[in-house]
């Protein structure tokens, strides 16, 4: 059969039930949705009628539990063959087991399960979208939950031990840059994991990106800081110690403190040229030293070297947004979470209303200050240049400080144009090397 006439399965992340690209998720109960995925999950097992009614219909009498996954079953096919789909889904086994049709199933989670039993490591991370079943639950079948539950923590277990071995396979052949890629995704999963930070301080340092090792460690102190209220591990401090004395970095930090007054319409833009490499790690130790805090959100974009795609640094600042942002719980569930959802997975067909989404997201968002600081600006893509120059000329209701560190041996003809339009601003403060 030809993949495009099986039933496609997107477990991992948010439930998505497609045939043919057409989306069939919503055409199927909750109960239905749910039949078919733990089914789907257990394609080689027997599925007996009565589990399957208990897991479901658990405060059921057992002759109503079993009517109600007759119906149920009944239903499933009926809407799939509605959609086009003309073999069977499940497979009688007698009259109390089945089997679903694994043939006409393409899903995620088995793609990934084979992948990452075959050693394909990087292939099995690719398929990884986001926590199994996302927000999908069914409120009156606690068992099924408690079923959803324990797979989502044994996937994100897999996928956790995978990546981090997989970082350091990709450390032992040299390629750092992807070893760090590997590290920013499970810090997203355990933000307070601190082996996972002492890789990727360690990794940044070895590639040369100090300034960005020295970032990792102030982030990570803040954070455990103000969720634990603990230090980092000895083996951190011992790590952060060594950097910051063959570094010769200060251990101060402090706030980017530009006035209201100072920065006039609260905008104010601070560029470090140079080509030299001791002149940019100049630069980048000053930058080092700025944090986030309950009124300042920082958001770090092209933190590694690197040509950027097209709104790669926009998506840099939506990642920064969802997990550090500051936001009333009630307004982001109900207004914000859509616009992050549309941002993401919405094809850009219009950039203004685009950029639009992302100052609507600014105000909301509770801090006074927005500092964007870009490591390595001379890789930024160009649709972030774009939004930035939006940034600098529409009101998001905050004091906006865009600040960076260009090398101009790479002579980027955009980057440069915005430099020169901001340059005799007398908001911006552009500093070069001789």
């Amino acid at each position: 059969m030809k993949v495009s006439d099986m039933i496609k399965l997107n477990l991992l992340g948010e439930l998505k039930v497609t045939f043919n690209r057409a989306d069939v998720t919503t055409v199927l109960s909750k109960r239905g949705l749910g039949i078919l995925v733990y089914m789907a999950c257990n394609e080689e097992r027997l599925c007996y009628r009565e589990y399957l009614a208990d897991l479901f219909w658990t405060d059921f009498k057992k002759e109503s539990a079993l009517s109600n996954l007759r119906y149920a079953l009944w239903q499933i096919r009926k809407e799939l063959k509605s959609a086009g789909i003309e073999e069977e889904v499940f497979v009688n086994h007698g009259k109390n087991a089945l089997k679903i049709n694994g043939s006409i199933l393409n899903s995620d989670y088995a793609s990934f399960m084979c992948d990452y039993k075959s050693g394909r490591w990087s292939e099995a991370a690719a398929w990884y979208g986001g926590d199994f079943l996302g927000s999908f639950y069914i409120s009156d079948a606690p068992d099924f939950s408690d079923w959803v539950f324990n797979e989502r923590e044994s996937m994100q277990h897999l996928y956790f031990e995978m990546l981090l071995a997989l970082a350091d396979r990709y450390a032992e052949s040299g390629s750092l840059s992807a070893a760090t890629d590997c590290l920013k995704s499970l810090i997203k999963i355990d933000p307070l994991n601190e082996l996972v930070h002492y890789k990727l301080m360690d990794y940044h340092y070895k590639s040369g990106n100090k300034a960005t090792a020295i970032n990792v460690y102030r982030n990570l102190k803040q954070l455990l800081r103000e969720e634990l209220n603990i230090s980092p591990s000895e083996e951190i401090e011992t790590l952060y110690v060594r950097m910051q004395k063959e570094s010769h970095i200060s251990s101060q930090s402090v706030p980017l403190n530009v006035s209201r007054q100072a920065a006039g319409k609260n905008k104010a833009l601070k560029l470090f040229v140079g080509i030299l490499p001791e002149d940019l790690n100049y630069f980048a130790r000053k930058l080092a030293k700025y944090d986030r805090t309950p009124n300042q959100m920082v958001f770090d974009l092209c933190d590694s070297p690197g040509i950027r795609i097209p709104y790669e640094g926009l998506f840099e600042i939506l990642d920064d947004m969802v997990e550090n942002g500051n936001f009333s719980g009630r307004q982001w569930q109900k207004e914000l979470e859509p616009v992050v959802h549309s941002l993401r997975n919405e094809p850009v067909k219009d950039e203004l209303f685009f950029f639009k989404q992302f100052i609507t997201l600014f105000k909301s968002e509770r801090s006074d200050r927005h500092i964007f600081r870009i490591w390595n600006f001379h890789f930024l893509d160009a649709k972030t240049i774009d939004f930035l120059s939006y940034l600098f000329r529409v009101d998001s209701g905050k004091e906006i400080i865009i600040t960076g560190i260009y090398d101009e041996s790479w002579h980027d003809e955009k980057i440069e144009r915005f430099i020169k339009s901001h340059d005799t601003n007398k908001h911006a403060e552009i500093e070069r090397t001789d």
